[in-house]
């Protein structure tokens, strides 16, 4: 009984650690970027928020409906708010600066941290997806994925920071302490172990893909051919496709010099769509659906597959080892950038990016749970049977 509880123990160990591993994201904690002024900007002008919908702040340790609206898609798409310290109520003070609840303040207690939300007039929700500037230091891009009719919600974020050693992190340092100090104690801790690094082993492309940029430049429609478009587009203001630069698709099996262009550079916004079709015969055919003038109703041939590719042209060279970020279950930002070359920002929606090898969806927190418990009851029985 007493190694079994031992070896119960160490599965309960792994379970923490792979929760650990799967929430170890970014997550929706952040401070103002630092003194004197501690003055945060949002900022929705490209669009990104419906009209509406609100976005707004609350204190992290708090509630989403006791925070503060900063701003509503349709009249209020910029504002700031700082934090202090007051010392007569001994506490930190949010102060809405510039929004829709300008002049208005929230206590956040004795730490100035704070959290973000979206609100609809009714339901409040968390950002699906937040994800940094990589461009800016203190900038950061909160979204939410389309909900029934209404499209994905993205604003941006400056001059906060992300609060690090997120509890994730110290649930799996935790584990992993706990972890070895068994493990010198006991042999059967050993079996638990080789639980873990088999887990390890399968949840490592899920963690690669959440901490680094995935550069796989090969992509097919999020949706069925025929159903529905792929839309690409930038914003000046939020370090878009640069002057001089040129965006487009091409034949994941063919050549850039053979793609379309879709956008250019140096404009204050542009965008651009396409829909692949099922032709017949086995084949597809890309069609640009929306965008400039001159580009509508351009083709490509795609052969017996759907797949495509994205470039990057300057002057007349062609990029397409381009980084890759993913921002969401279906959006990407494309950017090309060397010591001496800055393509700017081109993001790129309802798309599903493809890994050559290996399959596109990385391993869900639920599969995680499926595995420990797996591991645990392989060995529960194994002791049972001898």
């Amino acid at each position: 009984m007493k190694k079994r509880g031992v070896i119960g123990l160490g599965v309960l160990m792994c379970f923490f650690m792979l929760m650990g591993m799967s929430h170890a994201a970014m997550v929706n904690h952040f401070l103002p970027k630092g003194e004197p002024q501690e003055t945060v900007t949002v900022d929705a002008s490209n669009g990104g928020l419906q009209g509406n919908w609100y976005f707004g702040v609350y204190d992290f340790n708090g509630q989403m409906s006791q925070g503060k609206l900063l701003l509503q898609g349709d009249s209020m798409l910029r504002a700031q708010f700082h934090v202090r310290w007051d010392g007569n109520q001994n506490q930190y003070v949010l102060t809405v600066d510039t929004g829709v609840n300008a002049g208005e303040e929230l206590t956040l207690g004795d730490t100035k941290d704070f959290s973000f939300f979206f609100f609809d007039g009714t339901t409040y929700y968390q950002p699906d997806c937040i994800t940094h500037n990589n461009n800016e230091p203190y900038s950061y891009f909160f979204a939410l994925n389309a909900i029934g009719n209404t499209p994905r919600q993205i604003v941006q974020g400056n001059d906060i920071q992300a609060v690090p050693a997120p509890r994730s992190v110290l649930l799996l340092l935790s584990g992993m302490l706990g972890l070895i100090g068994f493990v010198r104690r006991s042999d059967e801790m050993k079996k638990v172990l080789m639980i873990l690094i088999g887990c390890l082993i399968l949840v490592s492309p899920a963690i690669a893909t959440a901490v680094v940029a995935d550069d796989s430049n090969w992509f097919v429609p999020r949706y069925p051919a025929d159903q529905d478009d792929v839309d690409v587009s930038y914003n000046a203001g939020w370090n878009g496709l640069q002057q001089g630069w040129d965006f487009g698709v091409y034949d994941y099996n063919g050549q850039p010099s053979n793609g379309i262009i879709l956008l250019s550079g140096g404009n204050n916004n542009e965008g651009a769509s396409f829909i692949v079709k099922d032709i017949g015969n086995g084949n597809y055919q890309l069609e640009v659906t929306a965008g400039p003038s001159g580009i509508i109703g351009q083709t490509l041939n795609l052969g017996d597959t759907p797949d495509f590719s994205f470039f990057m042209k300057n002057g007349n060279t062609y990029y397409t080892d381009l980084a890759i970020k993913e921002l969401g279950s279906d959006m990407y930002k494309f950017w090309y950038s060397t010591s001496n070359l800055w393509s700017g920002y081109v993001t790129g929606f309802d798309l599903l990016q493809k890994h050559p090898g290996g399959g596109n969806v990385p391993i869900p927190s639920s599969l995680l749970l499926l595995f420990s418990g797996i591991g645990g009851t392989f060995f529960f029985r194994r002791r049972k049977e001898a």
